[in-house]
Order: structure tokens, then sequence, then C-alpha cells
């Protein structure tokens, strides 16, 4: 969605287009997959190879109106359809598929699998594994949530063998989604930012520092976990007392304030942001990811970045929140790029 907007606002302000209609949409949507790769292939790193053939098969069927299990034997005749369906409840249960038709969930993500993992060359891939003869077991991983998936031993990579799956014993992964949209959110914005910064201004002058790794600065002030406001321009006084409170590290004071501040102003991501920083310092060990944004000028495309952004890891804490008492909360990092001359000593 973040890759999908951005895209359409960057087609509508160079062609001083501001309406837009579904043929728009059609338009950019090369444009947008291109931008949300880096996210998406993290996103696709985490599928075993059993659930890669069988969701870029579904996803080519739905293309071609045809049967995802045909498509597949088409190239394995020899297949077993129990290995199959059961992979297939895998992504089901895990909420990457139509509960009731054999689709992806997400179009865009469809469209991606379809120009990036062909059903052919994730085939291919198959058939090196199983040439290399690697243990049967496999491990999925997502290294930004920390976490590992890991299938039962009695699953075989190998799609002739027949494979008895325990599916209740295998991780929601829906949380994966929802992080790789952040993450994308966060690399289209820097990918945009960085693109014209020459490698020769890339070291920060003696006075300063590099913070995040992204720009040089003389202080923390353009970085804010709840710290400080980018819009002091917005009157909320609970917001106020919220970023006392979190500056003095007490954080069940700033989560009560900021979660007024939030009824006071809902259409601001800030706040949201600010919120569910203090619900994660308080749970402890939160999950960090930042977003790089230009807040000085026009902040009219930094703010629906933020917000995009702000809802995601909302959707995240509060499945986080009720999965139990240990699963960590995820804190979003502001950071505040002008892309003036000196924001670009990076």
């Amino acid at each position: 969605t973040q890759a999908i907007c951005f895209t359409i606002f960057g087609r509508a302000r160079e062609e001083d287009k501001w309406t837009v209609s579904s043929d728009d949409v059609k338009l950019i949507i090369n444009k947008a997959i291109e931008l949300a790769e880096a996210g998406l292939t993290w996103f696709w790193d985490g599928f075993s190879i059993l659930e890669k053939v069988v969701f870029a098969a579904i996803a080519e069927a739905q293309e071609y109106s045809d049967n995802y299990v045909r498509l597949i034997k088409r190239f394995r005749h020899d297949t077993e359809d129990k290995l199959i369906i059961e992979t297939n409840q895998i992504l089901r249960s895990n909420g990457f598929l139509d509960e009731i038709e054999e689709r992806v969930k997400i179009e865009f993500v469809r469209l991606w699998i379809i120009q990036r993992h062909p059903l052919r060359e994730e085939i291919h891939e198959l058939d090196k594994i199983e040439q290399k003869k690697i243990p049967s077991s496999i491990i999925l991983h997502s290294n930004t949530i920390d976490s590992r998936l890991v299938y039962p031993s009695d699953i075989n990579i190998n799609l002739h063998q027949p494979s008895e799956v325990n599916t209740s014993a295998i991780p929601v992964k829906s949380n994966l989604i929802i992080l790789t949209t952040i993450a994308s959110a966060v690399f289209i914005t820097a990918s945009l930012l960085l693109a014209g910064i020459s490698p020769s201004l890339r070291t920060c002058p003696t006075d300063e520092r590099k913070e995040l790794g992204v720009f040089c600065v003389a202080d923390n002030s353009r970085i804010s976990r709840g710290n400080s406001t980018f819009f002091p321009e917005i009157n909320n006084i609970p917001r106020d007392k919220g970023i006392q409170a979190f500056q003095q590290g007490n954080y069940p004071g700033a989560t009560k304030f900021f979660e007024q501040a939030k009824k006071a102003n809902r259409y601001d991501p800030e706040v949201l942001i600010y919120y569910n920083n203090a619900l994660a310092r308080q749970k402890g060990s939160p999950l960090t990811l930042a977003v790089v944004v230009s807040l000085d000028k026009n902040k009219t495309t930094p703010v629906e970045v933020l917000r995009g952004v702000a809802q995601a890891q909302d959707q995240f804490n509060q499945k986080q929140q009720k999965k139990g008492l240990n699963d960590r909360l995820l804190e979003i990092v502001i950071a505040n790029d002008s892309n003036t001359k000196k924001a670009k000593e990076v």
C-alpha cells in the first residue's frame, strides 16, 4: 500500500494531475513493485521452497484461470497431490491465501510473484536443492523480528515423498506481513532520500556524528522516539505532557498522556507512533525500526508515510499484546532529514 500510494503521488505530481483513476493505478504497478522490491524480497525469503512453489503456482493459476495443482504437475508430473494440498493449507492458515477461493490474498504481492518468482523458476530452484541433497527439515527465519519459525522434522523437502504435516504446530506468520509493510515503507523513503547523495559526502564532520547510519547530527533534535515533536505548530497538551514523561523515562505516564493525545487528534500519526513506542518501552526490549522523512518544508508526503507506518505499527503491537506477555512490541524511530546541504553530509 505504501509503495502504491507513494508511486501514485509521484506520478500525479509529475503530471500535475490530482484526480486518480483505476487506470492510473494500473500504470504505476511496475514502478511500485520496483520501489517495494527490498521489503517483498525479505518477505519471500521467509518461506520454504515448498511454500514458494505452491505460492507461485496459485499466483499463476489465478492469472490464467487454471488449476494450481495441474500447473505444478505440468513441471513435475510425479508430485504427490497430498503434499501440495498440505502446503496450501499452511499458507491458508497463516493468512496468505483467501479463506475460500484459491487466490492470493494481496493482489500486489501476487503481481510481484508472477514477475519476480514465476513457477518455472521456483521448480528449478527445488530441483537444484534436491540435487544437493540438503537436510529435509527447513527452518524459516526472520532476522528483523528476532524469531524462528521451524517446520516439524517430518516435512520432507522432496515433493515426491508423501508427508504428514501437523499444521497446528506451525506458527502463524501474519506478523511477518505487517513488519514487511513497515520495512518497505522505511526502505522506500530512505531510498528516495539517499538517491541523490554523492558518495564523497558520506562522512561526518569532526564535530558531528552519524546517527542511525543515515545522517550526521550535532544533537538529537532530528531524531525522536517520543522525546520531542516534529509538529510544534499542532497544539496538543496531552502530547506535550507525554513527551515530558517519555523524556523522564516514565513510560506508563507517557502511555497515558499519548493515549489522551490520540483522542484529542486521531489524525496525527506522530502521536500514534509515540503511544506505541511508550507501550514498547514500558514492556521492555522493543523491536526497533527507523523511518527517515523530510519534515522541514512540505510535510504532506512525509505525514502520509508516517500515517502508513503508524497504522502498521499499531496493528502489529495489538496482535503482539493479544499473543502473550513475552512478545516484544515494535518501536518506530522518526528521523528528520531536511535534504539540505548540511543534512546530506552522510
